[in-house]
Parts: structure tokens; sequence; C-alpha cells
């Protein structure tokens, strides 16, 4: 099969919505009989389980809305039209193309008035896990219904639009976010009420802020006057509606009381929360943003009192066991130390500022920042901060090994002129080696140290801080253990106990286990030319990262004599459709430790409220019905402990059921492939991965075992060549099931698995060629499409294979495990910040005949996390019964969806359009997340691959890049980046 890149050529708009095949004009009605109105639902794709959903908000929309403007039913029907998008790619492309006529473009949404007896007004949005925006667009046809289509200015038109796509949102707390950023503009309401969009994304966020601020405080103090004010737009009373406005404006004083009183720092004081705010300057670094490169600045992260009362920070720096080293990692730069086996020990040290650390060392005491090793990794870290330190260090290197040179000759002269006896030569002549060690270790120190005062002095960078943070560890820094003995020269030693790759250091005082070194870190970024700031909190051993704009709120509780900390939202909700009681949301997916804090944790204790799981409501799990009779996933047997105490890392396998049969078992196979040809095999369970060399160039088709396999071989057949790793027979034979064909559309990145490549029609032998995807989503693009990179930075994809010139499919390289209890699926190829997380995973299992079945992923009640924009609509995994007997067998896609709305307006013609943008929305809960938010994070995470290889087969030096869209990471195990989840808008 060749690979289709025509999905949707040249489609007309009926052509388009089909309404799953029954045609452009057989769309799904509601009828909403309060307010008289019909509306049409047209779609592409919509699944079925989704229908209920959107009736359910559009009926909630509609019954909000009238009671709140005390709206009468109309004599007339009115029809309202919604054009539903399978996703953000097919509204912006084929909405804005000129068959459509609907002039899209890159805003969130759109609605048109129109004032036709067929249709009074039109909306259209898309698909991202549910229906994006769909609330607010038909809250705007809403208001057009309510005003008879007369204008408001545009901050009540988005005001009132927000009021009520976010009427009952109990987890995103858009509230908050609204109510802050209206108080901190400090902007008089006759200024608020004249704002406009604006290409600027900040300046146009203020549009939707301000306004659903206002709305919310005029329904809460005054709400007849705004029911009045679109009563006398409707009736063409010009007079009194201006006299109503000018009342609104009226409202200045109060207004700004009004925020004041419901700000999210009051919120905060009653809670007695936490805040994590932007500390001391770390340093600069690069990351490629929207396809440029910019200077990012790091910071340290506080965590304080709502008084401002320091209570201890985050650590940029994390530790953890990868292969035989222990790495310390510099999260906010990318900077990375890894200390050899020789130097697994920890010694109590008095540091300079008379603080007890522990300082790694050798099992006699020797501290590490003495050793040859720790100098040259010191060195290579300084000279990224200073380009021109390496040259003057090689000029007198080269210098030093010139006059050792000349030393023999010289030597030779004064001996063959009897200056001196052969006794005097030969110590002379042994002795200039050693000589030449002394002068270049004295020479590295002094250049060394040379270079951390030029840094700090001409770019404020403090490497010196920066490396002493790396190896000096604070004793809180150790999970698990509430003492340990700092009497100054003990020494502790480490072990790592982790199955795969990459794992925890713990900490031993003879035979007794004390703790685990932190594998979490957080800190603060702020990109040049930007205003705001993100907090980026990860844990390398969860995989996974947050991102939040501005800063974080934070809670220490206490269960079972436990102190535990919690990123939260901060806000208590009364009741959302979990929990029918008053309780706050936390981010359920990363807890920081409270080691981070330095204070007495009871009198820090949350107050008022109380935190509870949405993943431990009866509400998210499976029932009794679908646990006895229906299918469901569960647990498998353990894939990797990470050798941690925690349990909420472990990763188990996935195994899909129906009563007591397994249906199956998901693999967890991942494969990419630099530009450069170096092909990597990952077992994402397991957690461990294989470099190939570049020599590798080909799959072979092969029987093992009574089946087909694909085995990596040169370009001549050659399955051992030079420098090929020795590996077991599971990972250098492929199963077939990870080979795949695909469709695409040629304007999207995204791809749709469609099945397994038929390798049987090819003969045993067949060489298929694989190569790099020159036009994957992750290789950064300037507006000219030029590629961009952050000196030599190398790009990962994905692999496409080749018959002849012809592209057959990919490999695949995603997972599906348990972590913990958390089910996780993801597709890398396809996004790292779009996945599922699901306490209770919807799995649904069609039957395509001759043994062979689809399995796909619905969204959930069990879902968590808010991570899935899409993912469950594009997820297929195909596989037969007897996976090892056959080259058909799974597939996956993926897709996601998580709060972030784009606003700008477009005028068509002469009809009035209201367009939605809310990507400053605030998100409690974000994988970067991520994540980390578009291609910042994707960047940042490639690049973080090299720096996870195994030091022998990459090296570890590598640029920093950009992370978006949290990228939950979002933090990688391995060298694979983390999934993100993105808590703040982009």
């Amino acid at each position: 099969m060749t690979i289709s890149q025509q999905v949707n050529k040249n489609i007309t708009k009926a052509e388009y919505f089909n309404n799953n095949g029954k045609g452009f004009n057989s769309p799904h009605v509601i009828e909403v009989e309060d307010l008289n109105i019909k509306v049409e639902v047209y779609s592409h794709n919509l699944r079925a389980s989704k229908v209920a959903n959107i009736e359910s908000e559009i009926r909630e929309t509609a019954t909000n809305f009238k009671n709140a403007f005390e709206l009468e039913r109309g004599s007339s029907e009115q029809t309202f039209k919604i054009y539903m998008f399978d996703d953000k790619d097919d509204y912006t492309h084929l909405g804005g193309s000129e068959r459509f006529g609907s002039y899209l473009g890159d805003e969130g949404g759109k609605c048109y008035y129109k004032g036709k007896a067929d249709v009074f007004a039109e909306m259209y949005v898309y698909q991202q896990g549910g229906i994006h925006n769909l609330q607010h667009e038909f809250a705007h046809g809403l208001t057009y219904l309510a005003t008879g289509g007369k204008s408001l200015p545009t901050v009540l038109m988005e005001g009132i639009a927000d009021y009520f796509e976010h009427h009952s949102d109990h987890k995103f707390n858009s509230q908050g976010s609204s109510i802050d950023k209206t108080e901190a503009a400090n902007l008089d309401l006759d200024k608020i009420l004249s704002l406009e969009y604006s290409k600027d994304s900040e300046a146009n966020s203020l549009v939707y802020k301000t306004g659903h601020a206002l709305i919310m405080y005029l329904q809460e103090k005054d709400p007849s006057l705004l029911r009045d004010y679109l009563d006398a737009l409707r009736q063409g009373n010009s007079d009194e509606s201006k006299s109503f406005l000018k009342d609104i404006k009226g409202h200045d004083t109060d207004f700004k009381s009004w925020l004041a009183e419901n700000d999210t720092e009051t919120a905060m004081e009653h809670l007695n929360a936490l805040q994590v705010t932007k500390g001391d300057f770390i340093a600069i670094g690069q990351e490629i943003v929207g396809g440029e490169i910019k200077n990012v600045s790091y910071y340290k992260a506080n965590i304080e009192k709502m008084d401002g009362e320091n209570v201890g920070s985050f650590s940029p720096v994390e530790h953890v066991a990868f292969y035989d080293v222990a790495r310390a990692i510099n999260r906010a730069t990318n900077d990375t130390l890894d200390i050899s086996k020789e130097y697994h020990f920890l010694k109590v040290v008095k540091t300079s500022d008379g603080q007890d650390k522990l300082t790694y060392s050798d099992q006699q005491g020797n501290e590490y920042r003495n050793s040859l090793e720790y100098k040259n990794q010191a060195f290579r870290m300084l000279s990224k901060y200073d380009e021109n330190l390496k040259k003057a260090y090689d000029d007198a290197l080269k210098n030093l090994d010139e006059q050792r040179q000349m030393e023999y000759p010289k030597i030779n002269k004064e001996y063959s002129e009897g200056k001196i006896s052969y006794e005097e030569y030969s110590d002379k002549y042994y002795s200039i080696p050693s000589k030449y060690e002394e002068l270049k270790s004295t020479l590295l120190d002094k250049t060394i140290n040379t270079g951390l005062e030029q840094v700090k002095a001409t770019k404020n960078i403090d490497v010196e801080k920066m490396l002493g943070e790396m190896i000096n560890i604070d004793s809180n820094l150790i999970r698990g253990t509430n003492h340990i003995d700092l009497q100054e020269g003990k020494i502790f030693s480490m072990q790592a106990h982790g199955q795969g790759d990459m794992g925890a250091l713990s900490i031993y005082d003879g035979n007794t286990k004390l703790g685990e070194l932190l594998s979490e870190s957080g800190f603060f970024k702020q990109v040049e030319g930007q205003t705001k700031e993100t907090f980026v909190f990860e844990d390398i051993l969860h995989n996974l990262n947050v991102s939040y704009e501005g800063g974080a709120y934070m809670a220490v509780t206490k269960e079972n004599g436990h102190y535990k900390a919690s990123l939260i939202d901060g806000r208590t909700v009364e009741r959302d459709e979990y929990f029918d009681e008053a309780h706050l949301h936390e981010n359920e997916l990363l807890h920081p430790s409270t080691g981070h804090i330095q204070k007495d944790l009871d009198s820090l204790l949350l107050r008022g409220t109380k935190i509870l799981n949405h993943q431990d409501s009866e509400h998210a799990q499976y029932s009794d019905e679908q646990k006895a009779n229906g299918v469901i996933v569960e647990k498998g047997k353990l894939l990797d402990n990470k050798g941690t105490d925690r349990t909420d890392d472990d990763v188990y396998e996935a195994v899909v059921k129906q009563g007591d049969e397994r249906l199956h078992e998901f693999k967890n196979m991942g494969f990419y492939i630099t530009e450069k040809g170096d092909l990597f095999i990952h077992d994402h369970g397991a957690n461990v991965r294989f470099q190939l060399p570049q020599s590798i160039t080909h799959l072979k088709l092969v029987e093992k075992d009574g089946a087909y396999k694909l085995v990596p071989v040169t370009k001549d057949g050659n399955e051992h060549p030079v420098g090929m790793p020795n590996i077991s027979d599971e990972y250098r034979y492929i199963d077939p099931i990870f080979a795949h064909e695909y469709e695409k559309r040629d304007y999207s990145h995204k791809h749709v698995n469609v099945g397994l490549i038929n390798l049987e029609k090819y003969g045993s032998g067949k060489l298929f060629a694989i190569k790099y995807d020159p036009n994957d989503y992750h290789i950064q693009r300037n507006s000219s499409g030029e590629i961009v990179r952050i000196k030599d930075q190398t790009y990962f994809t994905k692999v496409k294979l080749f018959d002849g010139d012809e592209e057959i499919g990919m490999l695949s390289n995603n997972f599906h495990n348990f972590k913990g209890k958390i089910f996780f699926s993801a597709d890398y190829n396809y996004s790292y910040n779009d996945f599922l997380a699901s306490v209770s995973p919807q799995v649904e299992i069609e039957d395509m005949g001759n043994g062979s079945k689809k399995i796909t992923f619905d969204q959930g009640s069990g879902d968590i996390g808010d991570t899935n924009r899409g993912y469950t609509d594009y997820q297929r995994i195909f596989t037969k019964e007897k996976q090892t007997e056959s080259p058909k067998g799974q597939v996956s896609e993926t897709k996601t969806e998580v709060h972030s709305t784009t606003n700008v307006v477009a005028q068509a013609a002469e009809e009035k359009t209201a367009s939605n943008d809310n990507s400053e929305m605030v998100r409690p809960e974000s994988l970067r997340s991520y994540c980390l938010k578009g291609e910042e994070f994707l960047q940042k995470e490639t690049e973080r691959i090299l720096k996870l290889i195994k030091p022998d087969v990459l090296p570890s030096e590598s640029t920093h890049q950009c992370e978006s869209g949290n990228r939950l990471v979002p933090s990688d195990a391995d060298n694979e980046p983390p999934l993100e989840k993105e808590d703040a808008q982009s």
C-alpha cells in the first residue's frame, strides 16, 4: 500500500459534514423547547458516545442562559447550526478554504449571526477530546437571540460567552484566573469596555478575562442590569441601552473592591495554602519557541506562605541511577554530571556557608569534586556558558604539549654533551610525562577558576553554585527518612535497585536503607520578550512534568500520621460530578515531596476544606456490571519498579479482559531514529533501550519460531555489523505487529493507523529500508520552512519503512501500561502532550474477521488529569488472537484534549462574527504537558534524549531546547521525552 496523504483532498463542505455517512441533510437535531430553538449538529466523524455530552452541554447552556436573563420562548422557531470539525487542523485548513466559505482561521471557534428564516446563527467548533468551546460559541448564538441580533461591546460579548462556558466548571478554576488577571490589569470599567481583539496574545486575552470577571460581578451584584441592557438592545431602544451601559460603567469602584475580595490570593490565605514564586536567577539558555531561537532565563522556585514568609524551595536538580552511573541533572539548564561507580558514596561535609550536606565521594571519603572526572565535566559545563573558554584551554594545552616535546631533545643534548649523567638523564626522561600531567592538571584548575569568575562577572551566572547544588545534597531532599546522622565525615553508600536503565539512587547506612535521592525538580523559566513566567515541576522517574503559568499553589495535608504536599488549583468547589461535597482539586499525576519545605509542617496544614481525588471517586471506577460482563483493562505483571519504595511509579503490564478471558496484552515497544540514521529500540515498559549503529539501514523479513519477524541489518543483509550491541532475541527480532500502514492529511502531521503492513506478500529475506521522517513534528522550522537548530542539535523522528522508493508504513513508538493504579496510553509518533490517563479506561473491541480485532479507546468517567485532547478519537490497535503466529498485530495513533482556547475575530462580508480564544485559561493539571505546550516541550525533550543516552553511546553534551505544551512535560524516563500535562495557557 502506498501511504495516502490525500485524505480530505478537495473535499467540499457538504461532503465533509456527512454526519457519519448519513449525508449532509441528516444532522443530529436537538430541540430546546423552552426557547423554541432547534439546534442542528453537523459532523464528519463523531462518536455516538459524544452525542449525549453534546446534548447535555447545549441544554445546560440554554437553561442557564434562559434563567440568567429571563429569556422568554420565541413565537417562531429559530435554527442554530453547529458545524463540528474532527480537529483543529481540519477546522483551520478546510474551514479556511474557499470551498467551505466559512472564513475560519487559527481561532478556537467562531459564531456568525445570520438572522435568516432557515438559520439564525452558525457556529463552528472542533473536537479536541470533547467539543472545544461548544458552550462558548453556543452562548454567542444565544446572546444574539437575546439582543435580536444587535451587537454588544466586544468585552461583554466574550464575557457572557466565557461566563456560560464556565458556569458549572469544576475543574479549571477559570473564574479565578479571570479575576486575578483583571485585578492585575488595574483598568477602569470605561477602559475595559473599550477593549478590542488584538494580535498580541496577552492584550487579546484581556478581552476575555476582563469580560468574564465583569459578567461574574454583574450577575452576582446587579443581575437585572445586564438583563435589562440586553432587552433594550433587542427592542431597539438606543437611548435606554446607552443608559444601561453607562450604569455598568458606574460600578467601577465596587467592581474593583469585588475583585480584591474574590482574588486567588485571598482565597489561598483562607485555606492556609502555600505559593510557589520565582526566586534567584540560575542561568540563561536557549530554546526554540514558535520556530525561533529564543533566550530563556531560568530561576529557582521558592515556596512561601501567602504573607511572603519563605518556608522552602524546590531544587532544580534531580538524581537518578542511569545505567552504571549516578546522574545529577539540573533540569532547568539541562546540565548533567555522570558520576562513575567509584564515587557512589555520600560523605557528610560542612559547606562554606556552614551547612551540613552530603557530597559524592569514594569509599575512603575522597570527595568527587577533587577528581579529574569531575573537573573535566565541570569544564565542559562551564564551556557552555563561555564559548571562548575551550579555545583558550585548547591553545594552552597545545602550548604545553609543544613544551613537552621540546624537553626530549633538550635532555638528549645535555646528555650527549656530558652535562648530565645517564642516571640524571633517565630520571629527567621518565619524569617528563608526570611533570606535564601535573602542569595539565594545574592548567585545568586555573582555567576552571578563571572561567567561573568570568562567567559570573560577565553573565551573572554562578556556575560554581550550580555545580555545588549538583554534588552537595540537602538531607531533606532524601525521600523516605525523617532523620540522617549528619556527623561530619560519616560516609554512606548508594545502591540502585531499578530493573531498567534508569532508577532511583538509594542511600544506605551499612545494610540499612535510609531513603532515596529525589528524582524530582522545580524551577521557573521566562522567554525573552514575554512578561509571563512559568513554573515547571517534574519527576523523571514518573516520565512526566507539569507547568503552571505565573506560579503555583500548594497544600500540606496529614493522613494517618503522614504528611503530604500537593499542587492545587487554588479554589474550593462546592461539588462536582464526582463528589457532592466541598473540596479542593489537586494534581493527581504528580506530587512533590514535603522535603522541599523546611518549616514545621503542622503550622502549614490545609484548613477549611479537604482534598478529594477524582481517581478515588466511586464514579471513576468500573461499574460492577462492566467488571462482570464488559471489557475492562487490568494490571498484569510488574515490568519495572524504578527501584523506589513508592508504588505510584511501578510500571505494570496492561491486560484487556472480559470476565476471566484475557483478550489482549498491551505492548510497550517503541522505535525511533535520528537524522543521521541511529536506530533506537526502546521498551517503554521494562525501561530498557538499545542504540544500533548507523550501518543498520534496513529491516530483513525472516522466519523465526514459525512466524515472520523483522531483524535490523545492513544494506547487505548483515545482522551483526561492527558496533552492533549484544541484545536478546526478544528485542532483535521485531514483531510485525509494530509495523503499520497509515493515512495522513497533507496539512497535518497527525497520522491515523489503518492496519498492519501485509508482510505475507513478501518472501523471506526481503529487505525494507528504514528512514527518518524529514517532516516529523519534532523537527522545528521557522516561518520560511527552514529547519531551526540550536548549535549541533540532532532531531529524533518516527521510523518510516520503504520498499525501494515506495513508502509502505512506519514502526510504532507507543506504550500502554499502568503506573501505580493509573493507566497511561500514549503514542510518541503523534504527540508528547496528548495522551490518556485513566483509572478505568474505556475499551472497545471490534471483530474484523479472520481472528483479527481492532481495539480502540473512548472517553470515560475514570479519565484524570484532562490530558486527552483527542487521543481516544485516533488510537487504534489491531491484533490477532495469537499474536506470535501472525504478522498482524498492534498499531496505535494518538491525539488529546486540554482546556485551551484561542480567540480572534474575523469579519466575513456583512455578517457579524464572534470568535473564541481562551488559550489563557488556567488548567490545574497539564501533562508539557507538559504539555509545556506547542513545540517548545517537544524540542526540549528531544534534546534531553541525547543527554540520557548511555554515556559510551552518545556524547552527554548537547544543547538546550524548547519545551511546549506540557510537556506534562514534561520529565523523561530514559531517553524518551516525558508526557506533559498542561496547566497554564500558552
